[in-house]
């Protein structure tokens, strides 16, 4: 008998333990939602998932303002036809409890301006390894746009918006959507013909010319550099250049406003009548070419006769000087004997 009570005693404490934690449990759930005033809402997604659990926290910019209540499959609660289901896959239905003292005020009354301001929710993970939870913020409506769905939602709808890990994973797939469509041996086939061309250019380019020629270059360059009179030219143009200027200021200082005007007049009504002179003067010029080129030939032997009575009277000259009286008389002086010696 001593046996059989102390397993019933056992017993009844294994059982009365069990119903303290159950009680405690149903108490805690209710310390958590009962007591706080709150609101159900209901988003649907088309991604997994995986990781968020009903009873899973939702947050705005970290402050816990609701719970998951209820995770399923939208055919599970609504009416979806096989053709939705072919079309978009099943997506899944996720209840949220909010809480309304953490809810910004009249959020309940004004439910459809909220979604409409751009109100959204994204499955977010708190770090690599830890659990998932619901992230609920304004994003831009323009790019994460209200979706419509062919059911009525039972509870007020808030839309949902791709997580940064989705929107990583869809950048990803469409990359490698583009490398497997992109002509990847059209390309690599275009570069090495670029490549085999510009190695033929280059080994048919006279390179090691080309840098004996700039060397020398920049050899005579250097040489020029060095000439002494670079320094000199340098402060003669510098020099030149400072009475310009002083030139220029005191034609500022001295000169009037009208005689500058005057002055800018007088140049304009000289410089009217120089394009006429300009012509003038080619036209002579081209006339005197013309002459010339008709008179070369006379000219030539013009030229020709002359050197010739140059060169005579050059001679005559010369026999002048070494016979005065041949001028006078006109016949030379008899040529003299040398007197013999006795």
């Amino acid at each position: 008998m001593t046996g059989k009570g102390t397993y019933f005693r056992v017993g009844i404490f294994v059982l009365a333990s069990m119903a303290l934690i159950v009680l405690g449990v149903i108490a805690f759930g209710v310390g958590l939602t009962g007591s706080r005033a709150a609101m159900t809402v209901e988003t649907y997604v088309d991604t997994s998932v995986q990781g968020l659990e009903a009873g899973a926290k939702v947050r705005n910019k970290g402050v816990e303002v609701g719970r998951v209540k209820r995770i399923s499959f939208i055919d599970a609660i609504y009416d979806v036809s096989d053709e939705f289901i072919l079309e978009s896959g099943r997506w899944v239905l996720i209840r949220i409890t909010l809480f309304k003292d953490a809810l910004p005020p009249d959020t309940e009354d004004d439910w459809d301006l909220a979604v409409a301001t751009g109100l959204r929710v994204r499955i977010t993970s708190s770090g690599l390894t830890g659990g998932k939870y619901l992230d609920m913020d304004l994003l831009d409506p323009e790019r994460n746009p209200v979706q419509e769905f062919p059911w009525e939602p039972k509870k007020p709808y808030l839309p949902s918006a791709p997580s940064a890990i989705a929107k990583v994973m869809e950048s990803v797939d469409k990359l490698s959507r583009k490398l497997e469509d992109a002509p990847i041996a059209e390309i690599i086939e275009d570069a090495k013909a670029i490549t085999a061309s510009l190695r033929t250019s280059l080994e048919e380019a006279d390179v090691a010319g080309l840098t004996d020629r700039t060397r020398v270059v920049l050899d005579d360059a250097h040489r020029l550099l060095q000439n002494p009179d670079i320094p000199i030219m340098l402060a003669n143009l510098r020099e030149t250049s400072e009475n310009a200027n002083a030139m220029v200021a005191r034609l500022n200082t001295d000169t009037s406003g009208d005689e500058v005007g005057s002055t800018l007049a007088n140049l304009k009504e000289a410089t009217e009548g120089l394009p006429q002179v300009t012509e003038n003067l080619n036209r002579t010029l081209r006339r005197l070419d013309f002459l010339l080129l008709e008179q070369q030939g006379d000219l030539d032997r013009s030229v020709r006769d002359l050197r010739v009575i140059l060169s005579d009277f050059r001679e005559f000259m010369a026999t002048g000087k070494q016979y005065p009286s041949w001028v006078v008389f006109g016949d030379p002086p008899a040529p003299t004997e040398p007197e013999e010696q006795p």
